[in-house]
């Protein structure tokens, strides 16, 4: 297996300051890597570039060969990279199901048109065909702008606005028959997928409805044939199937039955694994946490230890993670990268880390070897 993420050279400024020096980073599909280092040395910063809050300075990273840089949030989660906060940042007034389908949203197809025809299947996800579909308003603000801006014409083209005019609203006239035949096409190809008197009706009413302005019939028309073609659902059935999967989520965190429990209400811990149940939502490839044991007692880090470890075997994510728990860090970490002041001063496997020199000085402090050691040999007893 290859590198889900790579970084080559991230560069991140902020004014005179380097949060992050050229930084590579590189983490296998199906692994648990840590970042560690100090506050302050650079570790959010990445995470931020990673997930398109920042855009780096310098540099380029990759997940699974597409580069992440200059992409907006919303399109590197719809990539597959999901993330949590180092402080939790759940919508506190909104339920434990609710905070858990605002994951969902780069998932769910259905929007305002559906919020209008709760009967009909959702529409695409195609950039085309989305502008198609709304495209059939168009005919309607031709004809505002020819009766509308009659005397702005006038004024502008003195002799040449009716003319004008009259090409504006012909172009409009013309669309608007274009849709309307369209429609009739797909209608037909709707009904005769079945060819039941009870589909005949409803097209039949379908067309005559639609008569009040005829380009509504291709986007209805469109989207039952697409209904029955991709057995796709109306925005009611996506609703249900987005609040059983939300469950699902919960139970699998271990928060069984607090669905109906408003985020605000939730104990830290169980807030912490609210938070991880909305970035599973996503259905992410790679999994980003912050800091995830931050405010835990050590019974909690166990537990979110052994949780994380489910995550990457029982899900298969890749999983990157920063942390300040050596205990944890050794614990789960099959790859280690440290970062001083925004530089990476050392990478390798936990052992490599707790012998390396460098960041014992530079981070860990002389005396604190021995107690890497002593919490690895705990963590491996354990």
């Amino acid at each position: 297996m290859g590198n889900v993420l790579e970084t080559q050279k991230i560069t991140k400024y902020f004014g005179g300051l380097t949060a992050v020096d050229h930084v590579d980073i590189q983490v296998p599909e199906g692994s648990i890597v840590s970042i560690i280092g100090p506050n302050g040395a650079g570790k959010t910063t990445l995470f931020n570039c990673l997930t398109g809050f920042y855009e780096p300075d310098e540099g380029n990273m990759w997940f699974k060969g597409q580069s992440l840089v200059g992409l907006s949030p919303d399109r590197v989660t719809e990539l597959g990279i999901s993330r949590t906060y180092q402080n939790i940042r759940l919508f506190p007034s909104m339920t434990a199901v609710e905070n858990i389908m605002v994951g969902m949203q780069p998932h769910l197809r259905s929007g305002p048109i559906e919020a209008i025809f709760t009967w009909l299947p959702h529409g695409p996800r195609e950039r085309k065909k989305r502008i198609l579909e709304f495209g059939i308003i168009l005919p309607l603000l031709l004809l505002g702008i020819a009766l509308l801006g009659r005397s702005v014409l006038d004024n502008i083209m003195p002799g040449l606005g009716t003319a004008v005019r009259m090409a504006v609203i012909a172009a409009a006239g013309i669309m608007a028959l274009l849709y309307w035949l369209y429609g009739i096409i797909l209608l037909v190809s709707w009904v005769s997928k079945t060819k039941t008197s009870l589909r005949l009706l409803k097209a039949l009413a379908i067309f005559v409805v639609t008569l009040l302005y005829p380009p509504v019939l291709y986007l209805i028309a469109s989207r039952l044939l697409a209904g029955v073609e991709g057995n796709a659902m109306t925005s009611k059935e996506e609703e249900r199937m987005a609040i059983n999967e939300a469950v699902r989520l919960l139970n699998f965190v271990g928060l069984k039955g607090l669905g109906n429990q408003l985020a605000r209400n939730l104990p830290y811990g169980e807030q912490r694994r609210l938070e991880i149940a909305r970035a599973l939502a996503n259905k992410p490839a790679l999994l980003l946490l912050d800091e995830p044991t931050a405010g835990m007692n050590p019974q909690e880090s166990a537990d979110m230890m052994h949780f994380i470890r489910r995550l990457r075997d029982e899900l298969s994510i890749t999983i990157l993670l920063i942390e300040h728990d050596m205990r944890v860090v050794m614990g789960i970490s099959e790859n280690i990268n440290v970062l001083d002041f925004g530089v990476k001063i050392a990478e390798g496997t936990p052992e490599q880390i707790q012998k390396n020199t460098r960041v014992i000085e530079a981070y860990l402090g002389r005396g604190a070897a021995s107690g890497l050691g002593d919490a690895a040999t705990a963590t491996a007893v354990s």
